[in-house]
């Protein structure tokens, strides 16, 4: 964020920082001004990944999530007829669970349901609540729909 004037910027955390003049980056943490005036810009990047559901199983790999706020997933084009719902952990490595949504506003499982070959579709918000994420086939019922062959889904994720 640039900053001028007579004032300080003091930044809290683990360091503290105290900026008088020039420019400040922050890559993570958070900023309190006391005095001053700040004039900030949302850097907002779209990141491309590729998550592959191998042959005859119905979880791919974990993928941080941990730094976006939204996105889109692409399906391949060739899918086991399946919904697409996500296993969550709040730690890497940790023990993932399946993503309910007792509200029933996407069914019993927060899910994209019956996704089309080669067709794009906007990821449920409520996944991007979760630290680590696991793409999960299944048949909507809570029971895994192991994939026909290795998919590659392709996940725009917005930060």
């Amino acid at each position: 964020m640039p900053f001028s004037g007579g004032s300080s910027v003091v930044i809290s955390g683990t360091p503290a920082v105290t900026v008088t003049s020039g420019d400040v980056n922050v890559t993570s943490g958070a900023v309190t001004v006391t005095s001053g005036n700040v004039n900030a810009e949302i850097d907002r990047k779209v990141t491309t990944v590729t998550v592959v559901i191998l042959n005859a199983a119905a979880l791919s790999a974990e993928l941080d999530f941990r730094d976006y706020a939204g996105g889109e997933i692409v399906m391949p084009a060739g899918w086991t007829t399946a919904d697409i719902g996500a296993y969550v952990s709040e730690v890497t490595g940790g023990t993932f669970q399946p993503l309910l949504d007792r509200s029933n506003g996407y069914g019993t499982d927060v899910s994209i349901d019956g996704p089309v070959v080669s067709k794009t579709y906007p990821i449920p918000p409520y996944w991007f609540g979760a630290s680590y994420i696991k793409l999960w086939s299944h048949n909507g019922s809570g029971v895994d729909a192991n994939q026909g062959g290795e998919r590659s889904i392709k996940l725009m994720l917005k930060s």
